[in-house]
């Protein structure tokens, strides 16, 4: 049959013998119908995707009656009406198939790769959840919309204009929800986790979104060694065979930059050893940014076949790095990231509870925030009441599931991961 011939009958069958967009009371026993959208057709068979959305099913068609108003009325054989993109049900006997929704469009693998994409993101996240469940944590769900992002310096909020009748306020998306987990840890839960929609403005790339989904869980009475066991055994929940390789900061500085990095390294070591090996520096560089200029010329590239494959914590940062980490006796502060091909993966705490040792890090953050010339945000004040009424001790996570996707699947663009991901 010829392509022009093909749409004559289509068009025909259309406009004379299709039920428009057919409720589904016209199928009986519709828990034993096929549904699916017609992915491939040939003289004798359908491949459909099913109500799975992946899962693939061949139907063969000849010989089949098409469901319409007038059942004396004769239709076109299936193959020549039904185009790929369709949207089709089979009955139960498989000899009987209605034309739910047609594809008025030209065929095109969009539809399918989006939702193949949202499926399997889907059992992504189901999986994620269930590890934390089986491991007694208990799955919070915190505001979108908080007085207060964050203070980490080198992170831009989304600001939203809050109004109610004549109260006026501004509202900020959050960049992590870590501060109103540490609220529930305040409050007495012991074991929380959370997959949060963050979002952090001026981020894009392969490996960035403004939007994009955020675990993040805590342990109460807990250093980092559970945290670090947590998530072994995570990436082992899709990647059975993966070992946790662990180094510190200060190892891969004298491994790759011959560097011995101490917790007493001022900021003028770090600025004469980049004059040494030729990395640009600037009169304006502080630590923080000597630090990581060191870390991406040097560190980073070797560190992708440091752990041959598997991904590699790195923990033991700088004190001037500790963000809102304990300094640990050795000097160094109790913090670990993970890296596995190529993504940085996550970012965990020894948590710091003392309040006014956290108070005097927010402002100090919000200093810096000044210095590099970015838009000031309010304190949480509610938090710090919460340190105040006793938080425990405790080691907390943030990690980035679509990286985590991304690595387990050693996929490259952070725009192939969730449905609308590529859209953000």
């Amino acid at each position: 049959m010829t392509s022009a011939n093909f749409i004559t009958a289509r068009e025909q069958f259309m406009a004379h013998h299709w039920r428009r967009y057919p409720s589904m009371t016209m199928l009986e026993h519709r828990e034993d119908c096929i549904f699916g959208r017609v992915l491939r057709r040939d003289h004798t068979r359908l491949v459909l995707s099913t109500d799975s959305g992946v899962d693939l099913t061949t139907v063969t068609w000849m010989p089949v009656t098409l469901l319409h108003p007038n059942a004396q009325e004769m239709t076109p054989p299936v193959g020549e009406v039904i185009a790929i993109g369709d949207w089709v049900a089979f009955d139960q006997s498989r000899n009987r198939m209605a034309l739910l929704a047609p594809n008025l469009l030209r065929p095109s693998q969009n539809d399918t790769e989006l939702s193949g994409r949202a499926v399997n993101w889907a059992a992504f996240l189901k999986r994620v959840r269930d590890f934390f469940w089986s491991q007694q944590f208990i799955e919070v769900s915190t505001p979108t919309l908080a007085p207060s992002p964050g203070t980490e310096p080198f992170l831009d909020p989304l600001s939203v204009r809050y109004e109610f009748g004549s109260d006026v306020q501004m509202r900020y998306l959050i960049t992590s929800p870590e501060f109103h987990l540490k609220k529930v840890l305040a409050a007495g839960v012991p074991k929380v986790f959370e997959i949060a929609k963050c979002f952090r403005n001026k981020e894009g790339g392969q490996h960035h979104r403004i939007e994009f989904h955020m675990l993040e869980w805590y342990r109460a009475f807990s250093d980092l060694s559970l945290i670090a066991d947590d998530v072994e055994r995570l990436i082992q929940v899709f990647s059975p065979e993966v070992k946790l390789a662990r180094v510190s900061v200060r190892e891969l500085f004298l491994r790759y930059a011959d560097f011995d990095l101490t917790p007493g390294t001022t900021r003028e070591e770090l600025e004469a050893h980049c004059k040494r090996v030729g990395i640009h520096t600037d009169h304006t560089d502080d630590f923080n940014d000597l630090f990581h200029r060191v870390w991406l010329e040097q560190i980073e590239g070797p560190l992708e076949t440091h752990a041959q494959g598997n991904p590699v914590l790195v923990q033991d940062y700088p004190p001037a790095l500790s963000a809102l980490a304990r300094i640990g006796q050795s000097g160094f502060a109790e913090r670990f990231e993970v890296y596995w091909r190529g993504l940085e993966l996550c970012n965990a705490f020894h948590e710091l509870n003392d309040p006014r040792e956290n108070r005097m890090r927010f402002e100090r953050d919000l200093a810096e925030k000044r210095r590099l010339g970015k838009e000031s945000v309010p304190l949480d004040e509610e938090l710090l009441k919460a340190f105040e009424s006793g938080m425990p001790p405790s080691g907390g996570i943030a990690l980035g599931l679509e990286r985590l996707y991304m690595a387990v699947h050693d996929i490259t663009d952070i725009g192939q991961v969730a449905a609308f991901s590529a859209m953000v």
